[in-house]
């Protein structure tokens, strides 16, 4: 199983992978928006990926769609407000990577 970790840079973020690395069976991943965070490169996400600012939802979505499919994610745990508010109003765009939260709306 493949999870993607939003907002990597940040300590929650970070504390998600950390709990998730050596998982047996699970491969994590993670990305961000701001490049140049110090955070950015982790021990327990070693290669990030980055993403457009999830303030502009239509290009991180598309962009997040791509990487979703090109990196066979079968889960996105959205960490921040930022993030997750994009990610739940245009979910049927993001393959079923969100179908474990069920039908909650935002």
């Amino acid at each position: 199983m493949r999870v993607f970790i939003t907002d990597i840079s940040g300590n929650k973020s970070i504390v998600v992978a950390r709990a998730l690395s050596g998982v047996p069976g699970l491969t994590v991943l993670g990305g961000d928006h701001r490049g140049f965070a110090q955070n950015l490169h982790t021990r327990y996400v070693p290669r990030p990926f980055i993403y457009p600012d999830p303030r502009f939802p239509d290009r991180f979505i598309e962009a997040l769609s791509r990487l979703i499919a090109d990196q066979e994610i079968d889960h996105v745990l959205p960490v921040n407000t930022t993030e997750l508010r994009p990610l739940m109003r245009y979910r049927d765009q993001l393959h079923g990577t969100l179908d474990y939260m069920g039908d909650t709306a935002m």
